[in-house]
């Protein structure tokens, strides 16, 4: 039986690429980390044009290999493997080893999961424009204290992490006795970094890069701490307008780009503009999350979804291969969730109304029980808009977070 995988966290994203592999192969096996996904077998099945069967296997320990391999088990004949998000990129491309299925394979991937690989491949590479923050394996909290009589300020980050989630960071008025006890929040089975902590600006760029080059240059500042979503009520990010700024730093990405040697990917990074110079911050060899993708597609009229999946189903013939310039100014807001039982949940139509707004999409109801964001996108609420210069674009992100409101008790 001719199969498909697709390894996703989630669907609502992913449907239109389902339902087009659908049409190539006999079934559709859809495999999650997670408990449950938005849709049914049934409901999928229905989606399809084509008579595809779809199976969906859930809570699966898709970093175990051997469960993966089980969970596939050895009658299928295996046509792609697909995964889109930073957690799965790895167990797809052992997979496409295990299987010798034609893809990124695990030499393609594990530079960008593992932070100090990254940082040691950058470092060897004698790029000029953009500076490292100093990085050392994390060892114990004495390591600690020790570069704080360095540095201000570090951090600790896991080095497969994604989104800001289980960081800590560390200050120099800290006393002994709280270095320790914040070290020993550090998860012990996870393996980390720790590194100088780099004040300044935050950029993300994104592209995808064909013939080994960028096709689109999407460049962004965030405007919150996206190291604080758990006391965050949101995390926005709006494009650069200041003409020297936006060269200066997509000059960077494009040296960044080059000493990883990258083509045929889509990929994710950000950038500090320090007083010191541009810092590398991390690189992921994927589409954004928040609100990245139908940004892009609104200012650029791609999808970057898109994209990867014609990359992973050998359709480069599908992709866009000369510099596509960017059309208007843009941004993308998402609200963090808050603890407790949704109460009430405000309508988004008037948000809707707002001249430039592109989308205003609401992920709780009421009666939902809410915890604290997990990672830096998690969301209760996206919205994307654009306008013709970034003093509208701002506006339009005011209005929005004034507009939309919820409540917990």
């Amino acid at each position: 039986m001719k199969t498909s995988i697709f390894i996703l966290l989630g669907l609502n994203n992913f449907l239109d690429f389902i339902i087009k592999e659908a049409q190539n192969v006999d079934r559709i096996h859809i495999i999650t980390p997670v408990e449950s996904l938005e849709y049914t077998e049934d409901y999928l099945e229905n989606l399809l044009t084509v008579e595809t069967e779809v199976t969906i296997s859930t809570n699966v320990k898709i970093k175990k290999l051997e469960e993966l391999i089980s969970c596939i088990g050895s009658k299928a004949t295996i046509e792609h493997i697909f995964a889109f998000e930073e957690y799965c990129l790895l167990s797809a491309a052992y997979l496409r080893q295990h299987f010798k299925i034609d893809g990124k394979k695990p030499e393609d991937v594990i530079t960008f999961r593992d932070k100090k690989l990254m940082i040691d491949v950058l470092e060897n590479s004698g790029i000029n424009s953009v500076k490292i923050p100093y990085t050392e394996d994390y060892i114990d909290y004495s390591q600690v204290v020790r570069l704080l009589k360095k540095f201000k300020k570090v951090i600790a980050k896991r080095k497969d992490g994604m989104g800001s989630k289980d960081m800590a960071i560390f200050t120099s008025d800290l006393s002994d006795l709280e270095v320790k006890e914040l070290a020993e929040n550090i998860r012990k089975d996870k393996s980390y970094i720790i590194q100088e902590f780099i004040e300044g600006q935050v950029f993300h760029y994104d592209t995808f890069v064909i013939n080994k080059t960028p096709i689109i240059n999407n460049l962004m500042m965030y405007q919150e701490n996206q190291f604080e979503f758990k006391s965050n009520k949101s995390l926005s990010a709006v494009s650069v307008s200041d003409s020297q700024l936006r060269d200066k730093l997509i000059d960077a990405a494009h040296e960044v780009i080059a000493c990883y040697g990258m083509d045929k990917v889509t990929l994710h990074l950000e950038l500090i503009n320090s007083v010191n110079g541009i810092y590398f911050c991390e690189i992921g060899v994927r589409p954004g999350g928040a609100g990245v993708v139908p940004v892009i597609e609104s200012l650029f009229g791609t999808n970057l979804f898109e994209v990867e999946y014609n990359l992973q189903s050998n359709h480069e013939e599908l992709i866009p291969n000369e510099i596509i310039s960017q059309v208007n100014q843009g941004g993308w807001t998402i609200v963090y969730p808050k603890k407790g039982k949704v109460t009430f949940v405000s309508d988004v139509d008037e948000i809707l109304k707002l001249d430039g707004v592109k989308s205003a999409d609401v992920y709780i109801k009421a009666g939902d029980s809410l915890g604290l964001g997990k990672h830096c996108a998690t969301k209760v609420f996206q919205s994307v808009y654009t306008a013709e210069n970034i003093d509208d674009v701002l506006s339009l992100k005011d209005k929005i977070l004034n507009e939309f409101k919820f409540e917990t008790e």
